[in-house]
């Protein structure tokens, strides 16, 4: 890693993802940029024509620089700074990494002005996204990988996990575990077709599921002890994993479903996002491909 963005805005996130972002840059000897958009908010009921509106973002964006500028003083952190006036948060982010291309965007679920505009940026920014919820030195890694690599997709988030997860603990010198979700009996009953048929194929299909997995952990030379299987859905199986042993950061991919596939079947890294209380770094398959 040579490059790392943090988002912030004027919550008391900020300074969470700060510090954070601070401490990795310092441990990879990364430069450290900092971006915060800013929202032109007209007077309320007021239609502003262009030349009044253009005012109005560049007072937002120089008010906004010299909080900025103030805040990490504050902080006692140096970092390139950009502040930029918009009207739209997720964009706003989205042409900020496009200009930087940083390898890693740290940012906080509480800087989002709405929930949908929170979701939109899990599943479209085009870079690995660092999700702050504590403020502490990652020691403890957990990697999400799923155990149905039947599309490229997923084979390649799969690789890719592996990887980061073995870079990251050797940069913070810490420990990690692999977790797979196997498919649960209820979801095993539509692809048998007859109910009665799933006890006897279950065990079967998990023994082989399981070895598939080993023998990827082996590909990467990771010990077969690291993984931890569990039955149900990726959601239940890694609360629960992580209500037992508690990890500092979980590492897992996202297809970026969009629209009425997204409404219909949900998104694992969104949902977790919600339950748990340990940072999330989420890797996107789109962009791994282009790679």
């Amino acid at each position: 890693m040579h490059h790392l963005l943090a988002v912030v805005d004027h919550t008391e996130a900020a300074a969470r993802v700060l510090r954070v972002a601070a401490r990795w840059a310092q441990r990879a000897g990364a430069k450290l940029s900092v971006f915060m958009p800013v929202t032109a908010q007209p007077p309320e009921g007021l239609h502003l024509g262009p030349g009044l509106l253009a005012s109005v973002e560049h007072s937002s964006q120089m008010e906004g620089e010299d909080w900025l500028a103030d805040f990490l003083a504050k902080l006692q952190l140096e970092a390139t700074t950009h502040v930029a006036s918009g009207h739209s948060w997720v964009e706003a982010i989205e042409h900020e990494i496009e200009r930087q291309q940083p390898d890693m965007v740290f940012i906080s679920p509480e800087m989002a002005p709405k929930a949908a505009y929170w979701k939109k940026l899990l599943r479209q920014v085009a870079c690995p996204l660092y999700v702050v919820h504590q403020d502490v030195l990652p020691q403890r890694f957990r990697v999400a990988l799923s155990c149905l690599p039947d599309d490229a997709e997923h084979q390649v988030l799969n690789e890719a996990l592996l990887g980061w997860a073995q870079r990251l603990v050797q940069l913070w010198q810490g420990e990690f575990w692999v977790s797979c979700a196997l498919p649960s009996p209820l979801e095993l009953a539509p692809m048998m077709g007859e109910t009665y048929a799933v006890g006897y194929v279950e065990e079967e299909m998990h023994s082989t599921l399981r070895a598939g997995m080993i023998e990827l952990l082996q590909a990467h030379g990771i010990a077969a002890e690291k993984l931890i299987s569990g039955q149900g859905s990726v959601e239940a199986v890694l609360t629960q994993q992580q209500a037992q042993q508690a990890v500092d950061c979980l590492l897992m991919g996202t297809v970026g479903r969009r629209s009425l596939t997204a409404f219909l079947t949900g998104n694992s890294a969104e949902q977790l996002e919600k339950r748990l209380p340990c940072d999330l770094l989420i890797l996107h398959a789109q962009d791994l491909q282009e790679d």
